[in-house]
């Protein structure tokens, strides 16, 4: 059920689904995930092996980057000011 309290604080933000402590939240996008057999599977193949979590995610992410997948803000990678150079900019090196 979605709570107006999150901790016992009430809660302003968008919709979400808590259990019972109040320490574990699901958004509606995750409930849709654990409801679509499709999408469920991987839900659980994922929660069991995090490491195939983060190969999967980062494969994808980097066919995104080289299709040019654009991001808003974000500009050439030409230029430094990609995602990319944003990357490097967080991380405090050299665009």
């Amino acid at each position: 059920m979605p709570k107006k309290t999150h901790k016992g604080k009430p809660w302003k933000g968008p919709l979400q689904y808590e259990d019972s402590t109040g320490k574990l939240m699901m958004l509606p996008t995750d409930m849709a995930l654990m409801e679509d057999p499709e999408f469920k599977k991987y839900v659980l193949l994922f929660k069991e092996d995090e490491m195939l979590f983060f190969k999967e995610f980062a494969a994808a992410f980097g066919k995104l980057m080289e299709l040019g997948c654009p991001f808003p803000g974000a500009g050439g990678a030409a230029d430094g000011a990609g995602i990319f150079g944003q990357v490097k900019a967080m991380l405090g090196l050299k665009a």
